[in-house]
């Protein structure tokens, strides 16, 4: 098993597979309403951009897992969100409900918690699921930052919210929808 950080020059067909993992993983999400190929385009502009960081576990050469993370004090500039808009127009105009709701419920998830990292996204291919991956991603993030993390989670993911009370995080705030985490 091997932990491998994605940089602006990693292939695009790296940022593909995840894209890919990551709508299979994560439905009825605002990055499950664009294509594969657009999704990928996103990933690779953020991470060229320096607005989020991606880690990925490579377990027999295949992509096993995936977790993206963002430091908040970290502002997008007008250029990068116009450009993030129009690659993702197509999303939008073919699933606005999906994006309204999405914003709508992430309206003060994070109000009065501090973090040194937001953690975005962590799935784990499902024949990888229950060997320790999710965890080999975390700690990698763990190891890096300490305490100070912060994730959400839907409230009916009850897997993810026992990955995360196992793994030391506490609830700090919810709604309807979501469940915002903090590692003790």
């Amino acid at each position: 098993m091997e932990i491998v950080k994605l940089t602006k020059n990693t292939d695009i067909k790296i940022f593909e597979e995840v894209a890919s993992l990551h709508k299979q993983s994560l439905q009825k999400t605002i990055a499950s309403s664009l294509s594969v190929n657009k999704l990928a385009k996103v990933y690779l502009y953020l991470v060229d951009k320096q607005l989020i960081k991606m880690i990925i576990s490579i377990s027999n050469s295949s992509i096993s897992g995936s977790l993206s993370y963002k430091e908040p004090k970290r502002r997008t500039s007008i250029i990068n969100l116009i450009f993030l808009s129009l690659i993702s127009m197509t999303g939008f105009i073919r699933h606005p409900i999906i994006w309204i709701t999405e914003f709508y419920y992430k309206i003060g998830l994070y109000k009065n918690i501090n973090s040194k990292v937001n953690i975005i996204t962590l799935f784990v291919k499902e024949e990888f699921q229950n060997k320790k991956i999710g965890k080999l991603l975390i700690d990698n993030i763990i190891n890096e930052y300490k305490n100070d993390i912060a994730v959400d989670t839907r409230v009916n993911n009850k897997s993810a919210l026992n990955f995360y009370i196992n793994n030391k995080f506490e609830i700090q705030n919810k709604n309807k929808k979501n469940i915002v985490l903090k590692k003790k």
